[in-house]
């Protein structure tokens, strides 16, 4: 899809030279635009994502975007590991909280099942059916966690367990 623009958005702008210097070498060179500091303005703009394992997904999920998510491990065995002793049936945080496979995952070693992610992106990205059924689910996960103020209610939690019987 060469009209498409692809994003690479990241938080900290310290490490926009490690970022950028692995654009270059990356065969997508040239296609990227490195997008440093405002992360939250880039997902507003995204229509789909292709993550990492980690806390960006509660961001993703905030945006209510379709997202594949990878976990790449260092060794053959790792992968194996990680298909077989894994006592949770999805390792993205947003598929544990929503109960469903929400994301599309894959933990592997080596290259990973690419032609999947890509159609799972296409999907999100031109399947406005398929689309739509993805941030509904996304809209019941994000339902799951709560209101806005999480911090704030473990704050007021905290304290009131900290100050229980001090009274």
């Amino acid at each position: 899809h060469p009209l498409l623009e692809l994003v690479l958005p990241h938080e900290d702008v310290a490490r926009g030279a490690e970022l950028e210097a692995h654009l270059v070498r990356s065969p997508l060179a040239g296609r990227v635009r490195l997008a440093l500091g405002n992360l939250h303005a880039e997902l507003a703009r995204a229509r789909a994502a292709l993550a990492v394992s980690g806390t960006i997904q509660i961001d993703l999920l905030h945006h209510r975007l379709p997202t594949a998510v990878l976990y790449r491990v260092d060794g053959a065995f790792a992968a194996l590991v990680a298909r077989h002793l894994l006592t949770v049936p999805w390792f993205s945080v947003v598929n544990l909280v929503a109960r469903a496979p929400v994301f599309r995952e894959a933990c592997f070693h080596g290259e990973g099942p690419k032609e999947e992610f890509v159609a799972e992106l296409e999907r999100a990205l031109f399947d406005g059916p398929w689309r739509a059924a993805k941030v509904r689910a996304l809209d019941e996960a994000a339902l799951r966690l709560g209101p806005p103020g999480a911090v704030l209610r473990a704050a007021h939690h905290a304290l009131e367990l900290a100050t229980r019987g001090h009274a």
